[in-house]
């Protein structure tokens, strides 16, 4: 019984959605380009890079499932360079008891990271020249983070790759006239959670973007 009533769910599905596309005019898909700016989430992060926000980039695509609902792909690079930690033991040299940690900053640290964002964004038009876009998806994300001191002597590399989230948030898009070009501003925060070493984590956080879209081809009418 259970099997027909999600066998039937989905056939109305289904059904709604033929129908909402046919009873809507597809818009163009369009190419976009962005930067701005990302602050990871990441415990400790400050520490290490003094800050967390830092530059990104990146550039995504949009393919109209209807006038207004889109499916969505982008990909989003982010860097920064630090100072990491160098950790010094003490040890009681007569009974081998550890009597002391101290740190310094020393040496070199990069971290690069890239994220794939897949979901779906809805348009709702605020006026002729203004749109608001709601959108949620998946995030799919690696880093690669390496330090070393100053002197060579000591260095670690962390390659992770392979962590699935999910991201939320809007943008605000604006017409430029008759052209097919609109730019955009958005906002959007990522949520990916990582387990290294026993220690759980969230890896992602806030892209605060800014940038252009381009309308290829044009509508056309069932």
């Amino acid at each position: 019984m259970s099997k027909r009533v999600a066998l039937i769910t989905v056939f109305l599905l289904i059904s709604q959605f033929e129908l909402f596309s046919q009873n809507n005019v597809p818009s163009p898909f369009y190419v976009s380009l962005n930067i701005g700016g990302f602050i990871s989430a990441r415990e400790g992060f400050s520490e290490v890079y003094d800050s967390r926000l830092g530059f990104s980039f990146g550039g995504g695509l949009g393919l109209p499932l209807s006038s207004q609902m889109y499916l969505t792909g982008r990909a989003t690079y982010f860097s920064k360079s630090g100072v990491p930690f160098t950790y010094n033991y003490h040890y009681d040299r007569e009974n081998g008891d550890l009597t002391g940690i101290t740190r310094t900053k020393d040496g070199s640290a990069t971290y690069k990271q890239w994220m794939i964002n897949g979901g779906l964004e809805y348009k709702i038009p605020l006026s002729d020249i203004l749109t608001l876009y709601p959108m949620a998806g998946l995030t799919y994300s690696k880093y690669t983070e390496e330090s070393k001191s100053s002197d060579g002597r000591l260095g670690s590399t962390t390659d992770a790759s392979g962590m699935i989230g999910y991201y939320a948030g809007t943008g605000l898009e604006g017409k430029l006239n008759a052209i097919p070009l609109t730019v955009f501003a958005e906002a959007y925060y990522n949520f990916l959670r990582q387990s290294l070493l026993g220690i759980t984590g969230n890896v992602g956080g806030a892209n605060l973007n800014a940038g252009v879209r381009y309308y290829l081809g044009q509508k056309k009418s069932r």
